[in-house]
């Protein structure tokens, strides 16, 4: 589990937001499959929800899945972004309205990175096979005398 482990706060605090926003997104997914009956959009719920629950249960696999997401969100947000300045969307909206109507993508998209960061630096910290491994001053203990 998440909470007992001897990783920094700053890092369980990312792959718990990062697994809330995974569990927000495979809902949301499921719920839009259940409504235009689709497949694809049911099967990406069930990846996000999965992967929400193995990232809360401290599994390696699970940061696959929450890098997967955090790729897609960003290659699509940033397409549609551009397929909206190219359509003319944007054409005479003020500074403001604008910067408030991108504002919670973009705040999604700095929120997902710093997630997908607090991530990799949660699984890149050394696993404790056995406490006997290691001396009491934290250093590698090669069994050598």
């Amino acid at each position: 589990m998440i909470g007992t482990t001897d990783q920094p706060r700053s890092s369980r605090a990312g792959v718990l937001i990062a697994a809330s926003i995974l569990l927000a997104e495979g809902v949301w997914l499921l719920m839009a499959a259940f409504d235009e009956q689709s497949v694809i959009f049911g099967g990406a719920g069930s990846l996000a929800l999965g992967g929400a629950l193995g990232l809360l249960r401290a599994r390696r696999w699970a940061r696959f899945v929450a890098y997967g997401f955090t790729t897609a969100y960003l290659v699509i947000g940033t397409y549609k972004v551009y397929e909206a300045a190219v359509l003319g969307d944007f054409v005479g909206m003020a500074l403001p309205t604008l910067t408030a109507a991108l504002a919670p993508a973009l705040a999604l998209a700095v929120l997902s990175i710093g997630t997908t960061s607090a991530i990799r630096a949660y699984f890149r910290q050394p696993a404790l096979t056995s406490d006997l491994e290691y001396s009491a001053a934290g250093s590698f203990n090669s069994g050598a005398s």
